[in-house]
């Protein structure tokens, strides 16, 4: 819009000056707001960076806390099965696991290969609220479950409705299990 200020009185040219005035004003205002929000934005995604961070360190210790237990417990099984063998006995070859027997009945009655793993799966999650993508895959093959390629599987559970993801790399059993 084009204003012929030849034609405006003095007192419209103060007014128009004012309200310019004021609209460069405001406008100051909003882009200081603007920085302001993205100084905190930067600062919240920095915090939240290293709060993940520093939780993925807590998940790789507690992890390697795991691994080393376990290292520990087949290390002291393995001893009492070598004492067991040198006394003459016979030991058995593998753990049994009162968690497979279900499985195992599934399997003797005729369940497809769907059946027995969604049974797995549930034993596996029987107990915990979520679970990380390699604990599972580390439990399926604790049951002798070892799916060909692991993440395009656990994609396809998901789409079916049997994993809900729970944060990145987290899953809790699904609705359709």
């Amino acid at each position: 819009m084009s204003i012929d200020l030849s034609k405006l009185s003095a007192r419209e040219l103060f007014e128009l000056a004012q309200q310019r005035e004021k609209e460069e004003q405001e406008e100051a205002e909003r882009e200081a707001r603007v920085g302001e929000l993205k100084q905190r934005r930067d600062a919240l995604l920095n915090e939240h960076k290293s709060v993940l961070l520093l939780t993925d360190k807590k998940i790789r210790d507690i992890q390697a806390q795991r691994d080393k237990l376990i290292a520990d417990h087949e290390l002291a099984v393995a001893e009492i099965d070598q004492q067991i063998k040198a006394l003459g006995g016979t030991a058995p070859e593998a753990p049994t696991r009162s968690e497979a027997e279900p499985l195992e009945k599934a399997a003797a009655s005729g369940e497809d290969e769907t059946a027995k793993l969604k049974a797995t799966i549930r034993q596996i999650m029987n107990k915990r609220p979520y679970i990380s993508a390699s604990l599972l895959k580390e439990q399926l093959a604790s049951y002798g479950i070892k799916p060909a390629n692991f993440n395009k599987e656990l994609e396809q559970w998901v789409r079916n409705g049997w994993f809900d993801p729970r944060g990145q790399g987290n899953y809790a059993l699904g609705k359709r299990i």
